[in-house]
Order: C-alpha cells, then structure tokens, then sequence
C-alpha cells in the first residue's frame, strides 16, 4: 500500500520536472554561451548508442510513472468507495436516531410524571393514611 498521498507525490513530480526543466535551461544557456563564446568549437552529436541508452530510460522511466498512476488510482478507488459506504451508513445511522427520537418523544408524552403535583382530595387521604398508621405514640410493653 502507497503511503503517499496523490496530491503529494503530483507535487513531487511537479517539482522534479521544474527542477529538470531549469537544469535543461541551464545547459542550453551554456551551450549557447560555449558556442558565441568559441564559435569554432562544436559538439559531437551524441551516437546511436547514447540516443539509444536516452530513449530506453525515458521509457523505462515513463512505464515506472504509469504504473504509479495505476496503483494510485486503485487506492483513489477504494478511497472513493470506502466514504460513500461511509455516507450510506452516516445516513442509515441518522435514520435509526431519528426513529428513536420519536419513539422517545412519544413514550415521553404517554407517561405520568412521578412527582406531579397531586389534587386536594388525594392529598387529604394521603395525610389521614399517614396518620392511622402512625403508632409512635405507643409504648410498648414487655409482660
């Protein structure tokens, strides 16, 4: 598995063609200054075995980036697939806690709150209850 991320290795990749764009720059200023400078010189042109050692490397070099583009293109791939199962679950998940909301909501409504406040009749027949079976005002006796 790729530990770069696509934008950093397109920005390593940009940076080494600038890199390489200056250094041919460079060179052909050189030349240029080597042939106003010296116009009897002149460079050999480079032989069969040298365009051919140039153009293998290229291609080599191309193949090895294709094949970086392939395998970082998997990986977007399965990046890709892996938030959009994300955002069904996201989705799925806020469904089921949208249910449970109403559900609560409506056990919620159906139930009597324990500590309401209760009517005077039941009030008056709590305290007569609590007063019939107070019995700490008797002794109790050992025979």
């Amino acid at each position: 598995m790729l530990t770069l991320t696509l934008p950093h290795l397109l920005l390593q990749y940009e940076d080494e063609i600038n890199q390489l764009h200056q250094q041919m720059e460079a060179l052909h200023s050189r030349l240029n200054d080597a042939s106003h400078k010296s116009p009897t010189s002149h460079m050999c042109p480079p032989t069969p075995i040298q365009v051919t050692d140039i153009l293998s490397r290229l291609s080599l070099v191309e193949t090895e980036l294709r094949q970086e583009q392939s395998q970082l293109n998997n990986v977007l791939t399965q990046k890709e697939r892996l938030i959009e199962a994300q955002q069904v679950r996201i989705q799925e998940l806020n469904a089921a806690n949208n249910q449970l909301h109403s559900a609560l909501a409506t056990l919620q409504d159906r139930s009597v709150p324990l500590c309401a406040p209760r009517s005077p009749a039941v009030a008056g027949l709590a305290s007569l209850a609590a007063a019939i079976s107070d019995t700490s005002d008797y002794k109790s006796s050992s025979c």
